[in-house]
């Protein structure tokens, strides 16, 4: 993938639990630098689009990548790769909210 294409892209993924659906063909794109967020109410689906993206689960229709990575055909390179962003997270919980995009932009580094 080069450094122009999306760092996160969904396709029509959906989950279902038995006739229950959980996600119902979310689509988006990412591009890199960019911050997501999901915002909903509860039972939006916002938790298992999440728990699809980091590996934790399999749609049940779609398709999603992050960084290139095959969310459904290589779950454990990306559960890694989440491992990995972990220690990031840790770091801008220290962070006022309105340090979180200025150190975004710069890159966040471990101290």
């Amino acid at each position: 993938m080069g450094t122009d294409g999306p760092i996160v892209e969904v396709r029509d993924l959906t989950k279902k639990y038995g006739r229950f659906v959980a996600l119902d063909g979310l689509t988006l794109s990412v591009g890199r630098g960019q911050i997501l967020g999901f915002i909903g109410p509860n039972g939006a689906g916002k938790t298992t689009a999440i728990k699809i993206l980091v590996g934790l689960s399999r749609p049940t229709a779609g398709s999603a990548t992050v960084a290139g990575v095959d969310c459904v055909a290589r779950p454990r390179q990306v559960e890694a790769a989440d491992r990995l962003h972990a220690r990031h997270v840790r770091l801008l919980r220290q962070h006022a909210g309105q340090r979180v995009p200025r150190l975004l932009r710069r890159g966040v580094r471990d101290p």
